[in-house]
């Protein structure tokens, strides 16, 4: 499954397009996952990039590390992009 994949269904999103409207209290849950239960080598790094701009317009990172610590950071709005 994709990593895209599995964000729509722990956030209850039927497409990408609904991600960005989550209320902030549901983006901060799924970062919690995220962060607790998905390693950063589990998927590729377009995957990871492919979170990140369902998420914000940001460049795209060029490791699975710096992507999945991005994605936490959007999801926690720790960032502007």
């Amino acid at each position: 499954m994709k990593l895209i994949d599995a964000i729509k269904i722990q956030a209850q999103c039927g497409s990408e397009s609904e991600l960005k409207d989550l209320p902030h209290e549901r983006k901060e849950w799924i970062a919690k996952l995220i962060e607790e239960r998905v390693p950063s080598g589990l998927a590729p790094l377009d995957e990871w990039n492919e979170a990140i701009a369902c998420f914000t317009h940001g460049n795209p990172e060029g490791d699975n590390d710096q992507a999945k610590r991005k994605l936490l950071s959007i999801l926690r709005d720790e960032t502007k992009n």
